[in-house]
């Protein structure tokens, strides 16, 4: 797996939207706010420890992209389907 550095703010509790920035170590993936496509973004915490945040991209196809973050190892994952 690729290791990723990746920023959420949840700006609104009540709509739940999200703001969302990946950052290779190497090169940017994409970036929320400045790319401005849509996303519909799933977040499920299916381990103590760990989530997995699915994000739909919509462009000319959809990508999915599966990021999880382990408290334990204090990294994240992310692999795209």
């Amino acid at each position: 797996m690729l290791y990723y550095e990746i920023t959420i703010l949840h700006y609104d509790t009540t709509m739940d939207y999200y703001d969302i920035t990946v950052l290779n170590y190497d090169t940017a993936v994409f970036d929320y706010e400045v790319t401005r496509y849509y996303y519909d973004i799933t977040i499920l915490n299916f381990v103590i420890g760990y989530y997995v945040i699915t994000i739909f991209y919509y462009e000319m196809t959809i990508l999915y992209y599966d990021i999880a973050y382990s408290i334990m190892t204090s990294q994240w994952t992310i692999g795209t389907s």
